[in-house]
Parts: C-alpha cells; sequence; structure tokens
C-alpha cells in the first residue's frame, strides 16, 4: 500500500541493515512525508543520514524529532551522532548525556559519549563510559578496542543508573 507509513519504515530499516542508505532514505523520507510528526521516522532518518556522512541532515532530522518527542533517549543519540560528526564533541557530549538520562541502560549512548570525551582529551571520562558501555553490552567491540587502546581495562562496572 503506497500509505503505509509501517511498511516504508520497515522497508528504510531493513536497506538500512543491508547498507542500501540510498534507498532507506528515500523510505524514511516517505514515511515522514504520510506523517511530518512521527518523531521515530525522523529519527530513523537522521541515522541514515549518518550513515551516508551528511551530518547536517541528520542534525535537522533530530531537531525536528526532538521537537515531536522530546523525552525520546534516540533524538538525543541521533544528535550526539551528527555532532561528534561535527566535530562539535561537546554538543556530543551534552547530547548523549541527554540520551542516558532518559535511557540509562543504551551502551550505544555511552560508547557514543566516551568517543566525545575522548576526542576532548577526557581519558578518565572515557574510559568511565566505555566500562559502562561494556556493563550493558559485554560484547561490545568498539568500547573494548578504545579501552585497549586508552591502556585500560575493560573490567566491568556496575550497571549505570539514570533518570527513569
Amino acid at each position: 500500500d503506497a500509505n503505509d507509513q509501517d511498511a516504508y519504515l520497515d522497508r528504510c530499516s531493513a536497506n538500512e541493515n543491508l547498507s542500501n542508505y540510498a534507498s532507506a532514505l528515500s523510505d524514511c523520507t516517505q514515511a515522514l512525508t504520510l506523517n511530518p510528526k512521527d518523531d521515530m521516522a525522523a529519527a530513523q532518518r537522521g541515522q541514515v543520514e549518518i550513515d551516508l556522512g551528511n551530518a547536517e541532515a541528520a542534525l535537522t532530522d533530530s531537531k525536528q524529532s526532538s521537537s515531536l518527542n522530546p523525552k525520546s533517549s534516540v533524538n538525543y543519540y541521533v544528535r550526539g551522532l551528527a555532532d561528534y560528526q561535527l566535530k562539535n564533541y561537546n554538543g556530543a557530549v551534552t547530547d548523549c548525556s541527554d540520551a542516558i538520562a532518559w535511557d540509562a541502560g543504551w551502551s550505544m549512548a555511552y560508547q557514543q559519549r566516551g568517543l566525545s570525551y575522548e576526542a576532548l582529551g577526557s581519558k578518565a571520562k572515557a574510559v568511565g563510559d566505555f566500562q559502562s558501555a561494556l556493563s550493558l553490552d559485554s560484547s561490545d567491540q568498539v568500547s573494548t578496542a578504545e579501552l585497549a587502546k586508552l591502556g585500560a581495562t575493560s573490567a566491568p562496572v556496575s550497571a549505570p543508573q539514570g533518570k527513569q
């Protein structure tokens, strides 16, 4: 059905998982055309823009998404990814901190904030975030590699807590 927004979002996600980013972007855009107030469609399109290296477009999508649902951790995470690509590391830390405040159990937000802290030269904070990411997802290869690069242990820390 040409008016089935959920079908476009599902296809967007499938295409993104297959690295068919142009098709994913088209499907997310069509989903947003059908429902411009769907914050998750805007966030998903922002993620695809990140995959394509279009950080400015991702930032626009994440701001739209945040305005529709200011309590969604996904919106802040995508904005953090965009800020990181734009080398706005302080903004990325703030955005990832907001994502963590809304969902303290999301390892990717800790990982991204750790990368941002690392880019700012805040080794201790980066190590703490990578360890938090690993405490939530022991298979997180990025955090494991970053800890090794920083000469830190990947010893798990207790699971972090955030705003509920």
